[in-house]
């Protein structure tokens, strides 16, 4: 706040800089929160699937008596 005070058209450069980059680096922030919630929501729904298809593959292999050695 001193360099502020002491040179008053440099302070006030200064001072818009610095609260530009605060504002910038708080929303993208923000943003990589919101993208790591999608990511893990969508992780998330691909597991389930993952689940469900070796589910149905085994289920399709004791239903026709298949082995996994013969793939």
């Amino acid at each position: 706040m001193a360099i502020l005070d002491k040179e008053r058209e440099f302070g006030f450069l200064l001072l818009i800089m610095l609260t530009s980059i605060i504002v910038l680096s708080s929303i993208w922030f923000v943003i990589e929160i919101r993208q790591c919630a999608s990511v893990y929501s969508w992780n998330k729904k691909y597991v389930i699937y993952s689940k469900q298809k070796e589910e149905m593959d085994r289920s399709i292999e004791s239903e026709y008596d298949l082995d996994q050695a013969q793939n």
